[in-house]
């Protein structure tokens, strides 16, 4: 990516976001959770982490802000969907357990999905305090 100047590239046009990550970091955790969640429709979970540490780590380390706090806040996004389409984990074992006739109900499965997506994005900004404590941001 250094090669070719695409981190430069990626950074120039997302440079809008340091805003928000260094004055609102509620806002900024917001705002991250919809651009993975949208860009996560077309990409897979791996492209969008490299693609999100890419941006975020060097705007994270000129603004003194722990990259490993970045970082696991990039993951838990990258893991998460609302889509089943999104997770081909998920489709593997619905295909699955449909082959062996096995009980599964994809409604209840996909509302657990829902609720620990708003479980995940709680713990995150529970989170906040004590990351700001730990001087990690």
């Amino acid at each position: 990516m250094s090669y070719l100047e695409l981190d430069q590239w990626l950074i120039s046009h997302f440079a809008w976001i340091e805003h928000y990550m260094t004055d609102n970091f509620y806002l900024f955790i917001f705002l991250l959770a919809c651009s993975i969640t949208l860009i996560g429709i077309v990409a897979d979970e791996y492209t969008i982490i490299i693609l999100f540490t890419a941006i975020l780590f060097p705007i994270a380390q000129t603004n003194a802000i722990s990259q490993w706090v970045i970082g696991f806040i990039i993951l838990i996004f990258a893991g998460w969907w609302l889509i089943p389409q999104q997770d081909p984990d998920f489709l593997v074992f619905s295909e699955v357990v449909n082959n062996k006739k096995q009980t599964f109900s994809k409604p209840a499965f996909l509302t657990f999905n829902a609720v620990t997506v708003l479980i995940r994005l709680a713990a995150l900004y529970v989170s906040i305090p004590f990351w700001k404590w730990l001087g990690l941001l």
